[in-house]
């Protein structure tokens, strides 16, 4: 069974992101060629795109930290608040971007090893998602920052047209639902029940 954090990345986050493709082929008719008129909504897609991975991502940390304290594993109501709290504080998903690095320092506050999880379950897929990710967060820095350099330097490795959000966002449906088996099966491991 998937996620809270899952279903909503395939209800309301995805209707989101489908709104604003919606958006992007009134303007263009559905056809391409005209990068004048799509520029701004092709990186609007791609900001959303990269601020619903960090929602999700968020929402399954939070899940998973309610399934790991739960008065079973931790019988005593106030160690599991002060134990959420650790986990909680200083977590980088709430201040900075889903990069594969804060992804892996804050599922490590669980004592997950996050990547080598994901790598072993689903390698070889695993790098082209690190990689897909790694290049959202550039592309979205650039985009949110005003950054001429990083803007630069996503659209070198990928331009950012509405074909390049499309292959992204496919990738990011997979890795997502990477995210959800690894992090369930490793909670299921630690408690001896399956999480949600």
């Amino acid at each position: 069974m998937p996620s809270k954090a899952l279903r909503r990345w395939n209800s309301t986050r995805a209707a989101n992101l489908d709104a604003l493709v919606s958006a992007h082929q009134s303007v263009t008719g559905g056809t391409p060629g005209r990068p004048i008129l799509t520029a701004e909504l092709n990186h609007a897609l791609l900001a959303r795109l990269a601020s619903a991975l960090q929602g999700f991502a968020r929402d399954l940390h939070d899940q998973a930290a309610d399934a790991l304290l739960t008065a079973v594993t931790v019988p005593d109501s106030k160690i599991r608040q002060i134990a959420r709290s650790r986990i909680e504080d200083g977590r980088r998903l709430d201040t900075g971007n889903a990069t594969a690095g804060n992804l892996g320092n804050d599922f490590l506050r669980l004592g997950m090893p996050f990547w080598p999880d994901l790598h072993s379950a689903y390698r070889p897929r695993s790098a082209g998602w690190h990689n897909w990710l790694e290049w959202l967060n550039v592309a979205r820095n650039g985009i949110a920052h005003n950054d001429p350099a990083k803007l630069a330097s996503a659209n070198t490795e990928h331009p950012l047209t509405l074909a390049t959000f499309k292959a992204a966002r496919r990738a990011l449906n997979q890795f997502v639902a990477g995210m959800d088996a690894v992090v369930e099966s490793y909670l299921t491991t630690r408690t001896g029940v399956p999480p949600w």
